[in-house]
């Protein structure tokens, strides 16, 4: 009985005596492995100002520049500025004020605070100055005290 299934005659592959990598798959891996990297990272964009620290030799100490008005903050973000009490959303009237007042000179504005008040608060308190119209703000606080002084 003649089977109608005939071999096609296809040929063998010979095999390589050199070991050998295929391109394909290594190609995939790579691919995949990027993925995998750029899809399970972390990119974190935080919005922030940047702050230029001025340039002193060792011997220097640092000296301040002679201000328009100081504005004070106090726990709880109260504000004080030339006598009177301010929150944080009503500062900003009254910086306008001040720089109204003080023009044609530009305006300097010193802000005190203690190590409770939070960054938050002092990058409010610098935006709503430059809304306001202040160009330079300098920043005082106590001496830190280490322990055995």
């Amino acid at each position: 009985m003649k089977s109608r299934l005939k071999t096609f005659n296809f040929p063998i592959p010979s095999e390589k005596d050199s070991f050998g990598v295929d391109f394909a798959p290594l190609l995939d891996l790579c691919i995949i492995a990027g993925l995998f990297v750029w899809l399970s990272s972390h990119f974190t964009f935080s919005p922030g100002i940047p702050v230029e620290l001025p340039q002193m030799q060792k011997q220097e100490t640092l000296q301040g520049v002679r201000c328009t008005a100081v504005l004070t903050v106090t726990e709880g973000d109260v504000l004080l500025l030339e006598g009177a009490r301010y929150r944080l959303n009503d500062i900003g009237l009254a910086l306008e004020a001040l720089v109204e007042r003080e023009q044609p000179r530009s305006v300097k504005l010193l802000l005190k605070m203690d190590k409770s008040t939070n960054m938050n608060t002092f990058l409010g308190l610098c935006e709503i100055a430059n809304t306001s119209g202040i160009k330079s703000v300098q920043v005082a606080s106590e001496l830190y005290k280490t322990v055995g002084n």
